[in-house]
């Protein structure tokens, strides 16, 4: 990647809607996908406080200076923004850092990839924006973007369709996102968003209209199986949490699972 200049200190971040240049508007899902997932990855660490993707998708195309951006969306101390060309299973993706209050491109940098190893480069990307800001970043956040894992493009895809479909889950979006997250699974049953997914989507009956007997065991089977894949997702300890309140009526099992789902998101929303 290309380096610029270092700038002030930033701790406050906002992902804004990277822009699909791939000439295909069918692909927006997928670049929608990669926004949320490289604000997840932010979220991560945990000197970062990040704005989520439910907030800063209504800047899709946006026209507006950062200054007003980081104004509405309470005083971030810096935009990130890019752009995505997908070919096949190859992406090109370009990303720069925006000092907000004074709309100055901190640092820039073009990244080459392929879809497998799409969670290397949201770390990566993570990392050097850390490094070009001064940021320090501790050994155990180092130590979990260390563990980028490779995932079929495949299941990648049928994944990141069904977590945009999701967004809409009062509306039936998880209903109709359910048959993407098992299809990711059974393409790669390693892959841990899916069953942390589908959990979210089974932990209230009203999201795939199905009866509470049904759907409480399966919310706990598929959390617990996403923490076994993957210790550090935030949204499946947070759906045991509310399994253990709602369904079991624990609140003393309910409040450290929940607490922990909390400490690993450091967003305005969990992810």
């Amino acid at each position: 990647p290309s380096r610029q200049t270092t700038g002030p200190q930033i701790t406050t971040i906002a992902v804004l809607p990277l822009k699909n240049l791939t000439g295909d508007p069918g692909q927006d899902y997928f670049v929608d996908g990669m926004t949320e997932a490289l604000t997840a990855t932010f979220s991560r660490i945990s000197v970062f406080s990040v704005i989520s993707s439910t907030s800063t998708m209504h800047y899709r195309n946006t026209e507006k200076l950062a200054p007003e951006i980081a104004r509405e969306l309470g005083g971030v101390d810096a935009l990130v923004e890019g752009s995505v060309v997908k070919s096949g299973n190859h992406l090109r993706v370009t990303v720069a850092l925006i000092h907000a209050s004074t709309d100055r491109r901190l640092w820039s940098g073009t990244y080459d990839y392929d879809v497998a190893d799409v969670f290397a480069l949201y770390n990566d990307i993570a990392k050097v924006v850390g490094h070009e800001i001064s940021v320090a970043i501790s050994e155990s956040d180092q130590a979990r973007l260390a563990k980028a894992r490779v995932v079929k493009p495949e299941a990648y895809d049928a994944y990141v369709r069904g977590s945009q479909l999701i967004r809409h889950w009062m509306s039936g979006g998880c209903i109709e996102a359910e048959r993407h997250f098992l299809q990711a699974i059974e393409l790669d049953r390693t892959f841990a968003l899916p069953y942390a997914d589908l959990a979210w989507c089974s932990v209230f009956p009203d999201r795939l209209q199905r009866p509470v007997a049904e759907l409480g065991p399966r919310a706990r089977a598929y959390a617990t199986q996403a923490i076994a894949l993957d210790p550090f997702l935030a949204r499946a300890y947070v759906v045991l949490g509310l399994v253990a309140h709602r369904l079991d009526f624990d609140w003393a099992a309910a409040e450290p699972l929940l607490k922990r789902g909390i400490a690993l998101d450091h967003s305005d929303g969990i992810g």
